[in-house]
């Protein structure tokens, strides 16, 4: 392989020859293979590399773990309360979408036009999905640098509604090992039913998608759901916190996360 300026590079691959590629991001080490793909009418090649990188014996803060509580409206929120989240596909891009399946209705299977419109529909959701990938990765890289110990629900996420805005991918062995943290799945069963002060479980405890508020007898803990179903999962893993999500006592039982994205309480 070898470099053709700034911008641009080209590598010889079996079969192919001398292939011409944008260089992107720099390589980092030493290559150890290439991989050709295609995606949204484009051609990629991506390339492994050993950067020479080993996992730290411990992590940088040992003490620290974060349940991870994957949801519809909100991608992912953690037991100390964070919101992660955003919008992977525009108002515009929507409104295109909802046309180009009006058109691909009306066109013939095999034709010209019908592959047309396809192409176009797949630029489109590439353009999405690689945003779902950024934000994947920019989570996960977040998640893994502030815990030692990160708790995910065990779920069967092909399963999961298409309509949800988005679910956080797995903080994957390859964000994990640079930082040390241990990743385990835990059983989801019942985590947004459980009340995560007192454990009383009852399907009536989540009034609402938002809202949860314990009908258990001398309890009656109120809290952001996704946020006591993330406790609940950090609860699964062996790993006790507060009612609020945090290590202290400073704060009121009653009290709601504040979002990151915002900074207000979410509703």
């Amino acid at each position: 392989m070898e470099r053709l300026g700034r911008k641009w590079g080209r590598a010889k691959l079996p079969k192919l020859g001398w292939v011409t590629f944008r260089w992107s991001r720099p390589l980092g080490g030493e290559i150890r293979s290439a991989t050709v793909s295609r995606k949204g009418g484009h051609w990629f090649v991506s390339f492994l590399v050993n950067d020479q990188a080993t996992t730290p014996e411990q992590h940088a803060m040992p003490d620290t773990v974060a349940g991870i509580d994957w949801g519809v409206k909100t991608a992912a929120v953690t037991s100390d309360g964070e919101f992660f989240d955003r919008p992977f596909i525009t108002a515009g891009e929507t409104a295109r979408c909802r046309r180009l399946q009006q058109q691909l209705a009306r066109t013939t299977k095999g034709s010209a036009n019908r592959a047309k419109v396809r192409a176009h529909m797949n630029k489109i959701m590439g353009r999405v999905a690689g945003r779902r990938a950024d934000f994947c990765a920019v989570t996960a890289a977040h998640l893994t640098a502030k815990n030692a110990f990160v708790v995910l629900e065990d779920l069967k996420t092909r399963s999961m509604t298409a309509s949800a805005s988005g679910t956080l991918a797995e903080p994957g062995s390859r964000v994990a090992r640079y930082t040390g943290t241990r990743v385990v799945k835990v059983n989801p069963a019942y985590t947004s039913q459980r009340c995560s002060a007192c454990g009383f479980v009852t399907g009536g405890n989540r009034e609402s998608q938002a809202v949860f508020r314990c009908k258990a007898a001398g309890c009656g803990h109120t809290a952001h759901a996704d946020v006591n179903a993330a406790i609940n999962i950090r609860h699964a893993a062996g790993h006790a916190v507060s009612a609020c999500g945090d290590l202290g006592n400073s704060r009121s039982v009653k009290q709601e996360p504040v979002s990151r994205a915002t900074g207000r309480t979410p509703t």
